[in-house]
């Protein structure tokens, strides 16, 4: 027990998995969480596995019942509180501090039951940096999550810009500052990989929808007229700087994004001093637009592949 406290001080969070009855043994060690001023949710896992709820015969979910999932919840939270009670613990368990969770990785992907509402709960008190890494990582395919990962890869813009060189001493003109555009292509794959657009969630969404992914690749391609045009190709890159960049979307891209884009970059020195200087401002931009365009296929592709179905 000493080394499973001594463990929790690294800890931000801690997910407590409830089965049929609230063991004593597990709120001990929410207690002493709760004692260390952590966060703790309580959450009932493989919910729709059970006897009164069962998984239909193609792994899909029945129909939600709101009354007895409200019911369930009740009842945890009733168990929650007298373990804690005879531990000696006052606080009182919050509904919103309770999760129930499919059994079926399929649904768990999609964000079935309360899964959308514990990641976000998991995120709620990481720092910025944790919050990014998190979204990143957690394989999530569900509508809800999309607004929340928009909008933490938009914080991460800066430092990225910073990585592909737009900071770097330079003393002429900002069209002929140096980038690394590989490194700003290496970021486009990352947002893919964080919206499900990336060729292995391609794979999970064609399995989950029971569509051809070829049919989902084209789909994706056609509502990525940005990423698709300057980065799905085989033709080299051409030349790192930001004239370079602002070329390839004059090209490939849309005409408003290119004077946009010129506007920002238009013959002016660089102010290689400060983190507002230009170039900074032109790679952040750019950036930006990938992930709006991002965020807004994955919302359509989810609305075609499972609301229109």
């Amino acid at each position: 027990m000493k080394c499973q406290v001594d463990n929790m001080k690294s800890c931000d969070v801690f997910i407590v998995l409830c089965g049929e009855a609230v063991v004593t043994e597990t709120i001990w060690l929410a207690v002493q969480a709760l004692e260390m001023d952590k966060k703790v949710l309580f959450v009932k896992s493989k919910f729709d596995l059970t006897t009164n709820n069962t998984t239909l015969k193609d792994g899909t979910r029945p129909q939600p019942d709101p009354s007895r999932e409200q019911a369930v919840k009740k009842s945890m939270a009733a168990g929650i509180q007298e373990k804690l009670s005879a531990e000696g613990w006052g606080m009182t368990v919050k509904m919103d501090d309770i999760f129930l969770i499919s059994g079926n990785w399929n649904n768990v992907k999609q964000g079935a039951y309360d899964m959308v509402r514990l990641r976000q709960a998991i995120i709620e008190p990481l720092d910025e940096l944790q919050k990014q890494a998190f979204v990143m990582l957690c394989k999530d395919h569900s509508l809800r999550m999309i607004p929340t990962k928009s909008r933490l890869l938009k914080q991460m813009v800066w430092a990225q810009a910073v990585q592909s060189g737009a900071l770097r001493p330079w003393s002429g003109l900002l069209v002929d500052t140096p980038l690394d555009l590989e490194t700003i292509r290496e970021s486009s794959e990352v947002y893919k990989r964080c919206f499900g657009l990336d060729e292995a969630s391609l794979e999970d969404l064609a399995e989950l929808a029971g569509i051809n992914k070829e049919c989902i690749r084209e789909s994706v391609r056609r509502k990525l007229p940005i990423c698709t045009g300057l980065f799905d190709t085989s033709d080299p890159l051409p030349q790192s700087t930001v004239r370079g960049l602002v070329g390839m979307i004059a090209q490939n891209g849309s005409t408003l994004m290119t004077l946009e884009l010129a506007n920002y970059s238009f013959e002016t020195t660089v102010n290689c001093g400060s983190l507002k200087g230009k170039a900074m401002h032109v790679v952040a931009y750019f950036l930006r637009k990938l992930i709006a365009e991002q965020a807004e296929c994955a919302c359509v592709l989810h609305e075609e592949l499972f609301a229109t179905r």
